[in-house]
């Protein structure tokens, strides 16, 4: 004789092999090891596998009953998601639960459902960010024509300025900006024109490149930026031609480690990092925090291992 409920175990386990990505192992029903006793422990379903280098273990316990169920049933769960050491619990019930075997298995991190309320969105939602989709916004600079004040007091020698922007980077700090008093790179320069235009709102996300002629002109003297002349005087810019390259690329990046810290009795902050790589070589951490309120914070910080190892080898 079968086991009782076995043929709603074996249509959740169809439903699941459906909608889960190929990468993920389906078993129905599933033995694992207790860390504890060492003994078996079965489970109505188990998927398996990992999001980027991090193995994910989800459980899924199935009851097909005339009643809803309560905090045993629950606590019977929590017990085999401890001992086999499983990511995530799902407790899947024909007739619903409870409201104390719900608050419960809030308590210890168990999703409670009902088998109409399985859909593709929710089996998605138990495995959480995969990974994540980076934009990167690049441009180049082709060409810069710069119109300085008229003044027979002031005179640039245009051969040796010529030569000058052909040997400096866009981060070479030759501008003079008058209202802050300090000096700036044509990179800062192009990068507050993108900002205050919404020059990327203008840029198709397929990583073709996009050329703009763009003017900007300083009518206000205190909003100008000055070179300095050959007198070592300092001289107004007045406009600025460029002309600008850009292009958005987008990749995908996976998940580098989830890390749970918990307090004796459930999670209270859950984190995902990534890795990201930048074109200079050097790399940056982006982490996502979420708190057990559900509020969620993002960081970002420099790696400086890898990039002490970078700036080592250049």
């Amino acid at each position: 004789m079968g086991r009782k409920g076995r043929e709603f175990e074996k249509l959740v386990a169809f439903l699941e092999k459906m909608l889960t990505e190929e990468s993920f192992k389906i078993k129905s029903p599933d033995y694992f090891i207790d860390k504890d006793t060492g003994q078996k422990r079965e489970i109505d379903i188990s998927v398996t596998g990992k999001i980027g280098a991090t193995p994910i273990k989800i459980i899924i316990e199935c009851r097909n009953r005339k009643k809803p169920q309560d905090v045993t049933w629950i606590e019977q769960i929590n017990s085999k998601k401890v001992g086999i050491g499983a990511s995530t619990a799902i407790a899947v019930s024909s007739s619903g639960f409870y409201g104390p075997a719900i608050n419960k298995a809030k308590s210890y991190n168990i999703e409670c459902r009902t088998f109409e309320e399985i859909n593709e969105k929710e089996i998605a939602s138990w495995f959480r960010i995969k990974e994540m989709v980076l934009f990167r916004q690049n441009y180049s600079v082709k060409h810069v024509d710069i119109e300085i004040i008229n003044s027979d007091e002031v005179t640039i020698d245009k051969t040796g300025l010529q030569v000058a922007f052909e040997s400096f980077n866009g981060n070479s700090k030759v501008f003079f900006k008058k209202k802050m008093k300090e000096y700036c790179s044509l990179n800062e320069i192009v990068n507050g024109m993108n900002e205050s235009q919404h020059m990327w709102d203008k840029i198709p996300i397929d990583g073709k490149n996009y050329s703009q002629k763009i003017e900007l002109n300083y009518i206000n003297p205190n909003d100008r930026f000055q070179l300095l002349a050959n007198n070592n005087d300092f001289v107004d810019i007045t406009k600025l031609r460029l002309i600008v390259d850009y292009n958005i690329t987008q990749e995908k990046v996976p998940i580098d480690s989830i890390t749970t810290y918990k307090s004796s009795e459930h999670s209270i902050l859950q984190n995902v990092s990534f890795k990201i790589d930048k074109p200079d070589g050097l790399q940056y951490l982006i982490g996502i925090h979420r708190e057990e309120s559900g509020k969620t914070h993002v960081t970002t910080q420099f790696n400086s291992d890898k990039n002490n190892d970078a700036n080592s080898a250049k």
